[in-house]
């Protein structure tokens, strides 16, 4: 008997890299051809369809929302600290009797941001004088190492410079330890130091914290949603499933 073995094999090669090529097309007829033939396919189908859109619907929303609700909730938080600790420094340097000497105001204001980083609850603060007039006895401007001066925005030091009472914050890009980017925020309110003038303190807040929830929030949201769509279609076909036999 001839050997047809290989032929077979070749034929059968050739045969499969047409399937392979003609893949697609032929997934889109099997599909057509199952929505034409099957009621149970198309009503399955049209339930699933009709799910997905109204979850992701819902999921887009409510992460939205929480991540709205998430930043108000913090802000607000790290105003209020920013506020206290102002509030606490301005009673220590109101308290203290005015000395015209260069090293006990440097003294003063050195206490007055140990009291700010306490009380607010970051150890990013700096400060910088308003006025730009010379004085022998003001305290020099001290940045934070996580809190340089560059990444204070001119308005936001105008809005500080500008109100006395004000409190005014903005959105930035802190660096972590790594120095990897994070989510933060930077509140500026005044100071004001007996007999020297105002400065313009600045608190950084990290939010990474606050990221994190809103991602683990959102992949629990559409981690729920693919269940639900799943829960959906399985029902739906076994409901028409038993209607058929009945």
């Amino acid at each position: 008997m001839p050997d047809t073995s290989g032929t077979v094999t070749a034929r059968t090669d050739a045969t499969g890299a047409i399937r392979i090529r003609r893949g697609p097309r032929a997934w889109a007829d099997a599909v057509a051809g199952l929505w034409r033939r099957s009621l149970r396919f198309r009503t399955t189908f049209v339930a699933v369809a009709t799910t997905v859109v109204a979850i992701t619907i819902a999921c887009v929303w409510m992460a939205a929302q929480i991540q709205t609700d998430l930043f108000e909730s913090r802000r607000q938080q790290v105003l209020q600290d920013a506020s206290r600790a102002i509030s606490a420094a301005q009673a220590e340097l109101d308290s203290v009797p005015v000395d015209r000497e260069r090293s006990a105001m440097q003294g003063l204001m050195t206490r007055a941001r140990q009291i700010l980083v306490d009380q607010s609850g970051t150890s990013s603060v700096a400060y910088f004088r308003v006025e730009n007039t010379p004085s022998q006895i003001a305290p020099q401007n001290q940045a934070a190492e996580d809190l340089p001066p560059e990444l204070i925005s001119a308005g936001l030091r105008e809005r500080v410079g500008s109100s006395v009472e004000g409190q005014w914050w903005q959105s930035v890009e802190l660096r972590d330890d790594a120095g990897n980017p994070a989510p933060g925020i930077i509140v500026g309110q005044q100071l004001s130091l007996p007999g020297v003038g105002a400065y313009g303190v600045y608190f950084g807040y990290d939010l990474t914290e606050s990221a994190q929830t809103l991602l683990f929030v959102q992949r629990t949201l559409w981690i729920a949603g693919v269940v639900l769509v799943l829960i959906v279609g399985l029902i739906t076909w076994l409901v028409l499933l038993s209607l058929i036999h009945i």
